[in-house]
């Protein structure tokens, strides 16, 4: 399994804009084949930080993600975004465990 997290820092007041192209964007990859997870976060403690955690079952599955039509609609969607600053990280994951029990 592949778990992507990544942190988009933009203006504090462009957070909504965000947020209305990565409605579409989570739903329509929690629906692609091999997408286990697909979520943003508002941070709570630093204004204008949103972080996404991706789980996939695949390099395919993730390789095949960057393919798809709203992968382009959202890249399309933070160009309008006033300079953000994107940074991501790939893990591979080989296993996992429930830590509540």
């Amino acid at each position: 399994m592949l778990v992507i997290h990544a942190e988009i820092r933009i203006p504090a007041d462009e957070v909504e804009k965000l947020a209305a192209v990565a409605r579409p964007m989570c739903e329509k990859s929690e629906a692609e084949e091999g997408c286990y997870l697909y979520a943003f976060s508002i941070d709570v403690s630093e204004e204008g930080l949103v972080r996404i955690t991706e789980e996939w079952e695949s390099q395919e599955a993730l390789d095949a993600h960057f393919q798809t039509p709203h992968m382009a609609d959202f890249q399309a969607g933070m160009a309008g975004l006033t300079s953000p600053n994107v940074k991501a990280t790939k893990f591979l994951v080989s296993s996992s465990e429930n830590m509540l029990g």
